[in-house]
């Protein structure tokens, strides 16, 4: 059993009734999600552990709250509603930011100077947030950026690109301790590229001093990347934020349609998979 994928904290991917029957527990999300686990016992023990993933929680935790004999099937449980999609990873949806973020706008070019206008001002001693505005696929300063804020010790950070020039991305809100990082994101992008080694290429050719100049992007767009920023700041400090802070956002330039599309940590990323 490899527990190596599970991220530390997970959460029900939707709001599950708990059914029980003689050695059997069920699952139940709607008319489209049902989930059935079958073992002697399995009902006098099983639910009120599963009762405790309703909220982000840390796996391991519960497992110590068991009896000794009933973990390992607990662990191989868990590996396996993981598997499934039953539990998903939990991005810190329910541990709101502070109220009083400092948010430091990098990079250059017009996005980078909406950002600096749309995003609100904070106290000089506010808790230190960064954002990075890009109009190319600079990938090497994104990881740079990514690594930074870790070591850093920034209490989140927002990545913004026009980049792709056909569409723009407003990243969800990263968190030191809590769901992926920068560098999932873009490891994620680079596995679903019809040319992934394209993204090696721009790395190693920024990192040896080569230019990626900056790419033609739509003012209106612009703008709505702006706004999705803010509006993703303002809210990341609501005691039940939405779950937009902590998804991407894909705007389509021909279309300025908006899509939200749920991240993953992955567990062989470099920068974070050891959180």
């Amino acid at each position: 059993m490899n527990t190596e994928v599970l991220p530390n904290r997970v959460r029900f991917a939707f709001p599950f009734a708990i059914l029980t029957r003689p050695n059997t527990v069920r699952l139940v999300a709607g008319e489209e999600f049902r989930y059935t686990l079958r073992s002697p016992s399995l009902e006098q023990w099983l639910p009120p552990l599963l009762k405790s993933f309703e909220r982000e929680v840390e796996w391991r935790l519960l497992l110590n709250q068991l009896p000794p004999e009933r973990r390992q099937q607990a662990q191989e449980i868990i590996t396996r509603l993981h598997g499934e999609h039953v539990l998903l990873e939990a991005n810190g949806e329910h541990a709101p930011l502070v109220s009083s973020q400092s948010w430091v706008v990098e990079g250059s070019g017009k996005l980078s100077e909406l950002l600096r206008t749309a995003i609100p001002a904070a106290p000089a001693n506010a808790a230190r947030a960064a954002v990075l505005g890009q109009d190319n696929l600079d990938y090497a300063a994104a990881l740079d950026f990514n690594r930074r804020c870790r070591r850093s010790g920034a209490t989140a950070w927002l990545w913004i690109s026009c980049g792709p020039m056909g569409r723009g991305f407003v990243s969800p809100i990263f968190r030191p301790h809590a769901g992926p990082c920068l560098a999932c994101l873009l490891r994620n992008f680079q596995r679903l590229s019809p040319a992934p080694d394209i993204y090696n290429d721009l790395i190693e050719h920024s990192r040896a001093g080569g230019e990626i100049p900056p790419v033609p992007f739509p003012a209106p767009a612009l703008a709505l990347l702006a706004a999705l920023a803010r509006w993703k700041i303002e809210i990341s400090t609501q005691t039940e934020a939405s779950v937009g802070v902590y998804q991407l956002h894909v705007l389509e330039t021909d279309t300025m349609a908006s899509t939200m599309h749920r991240v993953f940590r992955d567990p062989h990323c470099p920068d974070c998979s050891g959180i």
